[in-house]
């Protein structure tokens, strides 16, 4: 697809799988480590098996930025498109209004009323604040909260195990942020190999993400359609 969402999510992607791909051929390939450390001792130094399980364990790192970014920019994304239609407060469904409204709780009057010139058209935007959305602490779990919550789809396929990789990504990185656990401990767990095929999976779950947040803008399923005329 040629969305905003993919057009930014795209070149992130690739990015990372292609840290993954070096992480994959770093593990497999065979080193003649005498005859290296012969040539040149400093190798033997810098290039070690620590030094590859701190590289796995940054998988962790640059996958959890991944999803976390994806999730934050998609629903960034979503308050953009009502903005840029000018879709009013009155106009939205049931669980967009609750959303703009639990917002605006957070929200200083002071700040407010410097910005908002049309209350029905400015509130949605300006009470907004994707911090609040996530905060390191996604996984699928919470992506198919945010999902009910703003009225679209979770749905992905089979091989992406519903998201079920997330949750350890999560953990992983929240281990290695607080010290909890060494690089070395959570690269010791996993072989790159497997590391591959979690980045895979997770991609793809992201992707179907992007896909339901297109189909929700594109049907229009923030509008409240409870005054529809079905009859006709």
């Amino acid at each position: 697809m040629n969305s905003q969402l993919f057009y930014e999510f795209n070149p992130k992607a690739v990015e990372v799988s292609q840290y993954f791909m070096f992480l994959k051929k770093l593990e497999k390939e065979t080193y003649e480590r005498e005859r290296i450390t012969a040539q040149n001792p400093v190798i033997d130094v810098y290039f070690n098996e620590d030094i590859k399980l701190t590289l796995k364990s940054a998988g962790f790192l640059l996958l959890y930025n991944l999803i976390e970014g994806t999730i934050r920019s998609s629903i960034q994304h979503i308050f953009d498109h009502l903005s840029d239609h000018s879709v009013s407060f009155d106009d939205l469904n049931r669980d967009l209004k609750l959303i703009v409204l639990k917002n605006l709780k957070k929200q200083s009057p002071d700040k407010l009323i410097q910005n908002i010139s049309q209350l029905s058209l400015d509130i949605i935007a300006e009470t907004f604040d994707a911090n609040d959305i996530v905060s390191g602490n996604v996984d699928a779990r919470k992506i198919k909260d945010i999902a009910k919550n703003y009225g679209f789809s979770s749905q992905s396929v089979p091989m992406t195990r519903d998201g079920y990789d997330l949750r350890d990504i999560k953990d992983k990185r929240k281990d290695l942020a607080h010290g909890i656990k060494s690089f070395n401990e959570i690269g010791r767990d996993i072989s790159s190999d497997e590391l591959f095929r979690m980045k895979n999976r997770v991609i793809i779950y992201l992707k179907f993400f992007i896909v339901n947040i297109e189909n929700y803008l594109e049907n229009q399923d923030y509008l409240d359609r409870s005054s529809d005329d079905f009859s006709q």
